[in-house]
């Protein structure tokens, strides 16, 4: 697989605890989770939206 990605130009962390992780196929977040990790990833988000905004408008 690093020989693939590295042909490909594709970079790959060094840490190999990470990787296999990565590669797990097994699921590691509970269902139950789902909501709360969406609604976490929509608030980021929005505050990348929003520095964006920030930063384009010269506020920093």
């Amino acid at each position: 697989m690093a020989d693939k990605a590295g042909r490909a130009g594709i970079p790959l962390p060094h840490d190999r605890e990470l990787l296999r992780q990565l590669v797990d196929p097994v699921p590691r977040v509970p269902p139950q989770l789902y909501a709360v990790i969406g609604e976490v990833l929509k608030w980021i988000q929005k505050l990348d939206e929003q520095g964006g905004r920030s930063e384009e408008d010269g506020d920093q």
